[in-house]
């Protein structure tokens, strides 16, 4: 049977955790580390918080790592892609970025051999290739997802002094293709 999008699932990540899929997060946790129990929905909503007048004024940033979860249990998810879709003109600044570290299994057996992606440190923040990836067309390649694996990729969102608007949300996005 082919991968459905049932089969695709948005995951927050949690740094404290031991290994992954163990323990599970608020999304202002979700700064990398290993893929968390919670479920995240595509939309944005309640992902970041609000951007407030002064916070938009100071062009506060705000980062979020993401797992992608391919449930299917025989296929791989081939050249699979993630992107955003705007639902409001205006608003925060949004790029994306695919985490370096490859794609592991979601629930390692035994002890963790390291992160599944890496940890955001506001004082020394890694190394990430950030993208605008608005609509398919400029979509990030993320690679190839094993079945019971999971990948990350990593939503920077920054304020800059443009007028408040009262629905600013996106919608993330993942295809890639199967062998059958």
């Amino acid at each position: 049977m082919p991968i459905v999008p049932v089969d695709l699932e948005f995951h927050l990540s949690q740094p404290a955790a031991g290994r992954g899929m163990e323990d599970a997060s608020a999304p202002a946790e979700s700064l990398g580390g290993f893929a968390a129990t919670t479920i995240w929905g595509e939309d944005s909503h309640g992902l970041f918080p609000d951007i407030t007048g002064s916070d938009n004024e100071r062009g506060v940033l705000d980062v979020r790592c993401l797992f992608v979860l391919n449930r299917h249990e025989e296929l791989s998810l081939l050249d699979a892609a993630v992107w955003m879709e705007r639902k409001a003109e205006g608003g925060a600044f949004l790029q994306l970025a695919v985490d370096p570290t490859p794609a592991q299994p979601a629930k390692p057996r035994g002890k963790a051999r390291g992160p599944q992606a890496l940890t955001w440190d506001p004082a020394d923040p890694p190394s990430l290739e950030w993208r605008d990836a608005e609509g398919r067309r400029q979509a990030l390649p993320v690679g190839t997802i094993p079945p019971g694996h999971v990948k990350a990729f990593w939503i920077k969102r920054q304020a800059h002094r443009l007028p408040a608007i009262k629905r600013d949300f996106f919608l993330l996005r993942i295809s890639g293709d199967t062998t059958q």
